[in-house]
C-alpha cells in the first residue's frame, strides 16, 4: 500500500508540472494575455522546483521524510486547487510557484523513503515503480488535462488534480511510517553537500 501511494504521489507531482500544456490558450484568453506569457508559468514552476529541491534533501534527512513529504503534498495540493481559483495572472503565478516548491519535496522523499523502508533486495523493484509513475504522469497527464478541459473548462483539471493531491495527503498521513528528528543532530547543509560531493559515483551519474 505504501509503495502504491508513493507512486501516486510521484505521478501527481509530474502531472502538476505538465498540466499547463493543454490549458495555455484558454488561460491566455481568460487573463487577456498571450500564450507566450502564460507559457512562462511553466518556467516559474521549474525555477521554484530547482531552488527548493537541493534544500529539501538535507531538511528531510534531519527532520524526517514524513514531514517533508506531507508538507510537499499539502503545498502542491493547495497550489493546484488555488490555480483553479485564480482571479488574475499574478495569483496564478503565485500558486504555480507554490506548486513548484511542493513538487520539489515529493519525488526525492518518495525515493528516499523506498531506501528507508524496503530491504536492499526489494529496492530496485520499488524504485522501478516510482520511475514508471513518472513516465505515466508525463504520458497521460496532458491527455487527462485536455479531456477535463473539454468536459468542464480550464478550472476543472486544477480542481480534480488538487482534490486528488489532498486525498493522497490524508492516505499518506495514515500509511507513511512516523519519523522523528534524531536528538542533537544539526541541520548542517554544508556537511550534507560535502558528504554527497565526496563520492565519485555521484559525479559520474550526474555527468551521465
Amino acid at each position: 500500500m505504501l509503495l502504491v501511494l508513493l507512486s501516486v504521489a510521484v505521478f501527481l507531482a509530474m502531472l502538476s508540472a505538465v498540466v499547463l500544456g493543454p490549458l495555455l490558450v484558454e488561460l491566455a484568453r481568460e487573463f487577456n494575455t498571450s500564450v507566450a506569457v502564460v507559457g512562462q508559468l511553466g518556467g516559474a514552476t521549474a525555477i521554484a522546483w530547482a531552488i527548493t529541491a537541493p534544500v529539501a534533501g538535507p531538511v528531510a534527512d534531519t527532520y524526517g521524510r514524513r514531514l517533508l513529504l506531507l508538507s510537499g503534498l499539502m503545498f502542491m495540493g493547495v497550489g493546484i486547487l488555488g490555480s483553479g481559483l485564480s482571479w488574475n495572472y499574478g495569483s496564478l503565478l503565485a500558486f504555480r510557484l507554490l506548486i513548484g516548491v511542493g513538487g520539489a519535496m515529493v519525488p526525492p522523499n518518495c525515493i528516499a523513503a523506498v531506501a528507508d523502508v524496503f530491504p536492499p533486495e526489494g529496492r530496485g523493484k520499488a524504485i522501478g515503480w516510482l520511475a514508471s509513475a513518472v513516465g505515466m504522469g508525463a504520458a497521460f497527464g496532458v491527455a487527462v488535462a485536455a479531456f477535463l478541459l473539454a468536459a468542464g473548462g480550464w478550472r476543472l483539471p486544477f480542481y480534480a488534480f488538487g482534490i486528488m493531491s489532498l486525498i493522497l495527503w490524508v492516505l499518506l498521513w495514515v500509511w507513511f511510517p512516523p519519523s522523528q528528528r534524531q536528538p542533537g543532530r544539526p541541520l548542517g547543509f554544508i556537511s550534507h553537500y560535502r558528504e554527497v560531493g565526496s563520492s565519485a559515483t555521484v559525479w559520474y551519474v550526474l555527468v551521465a
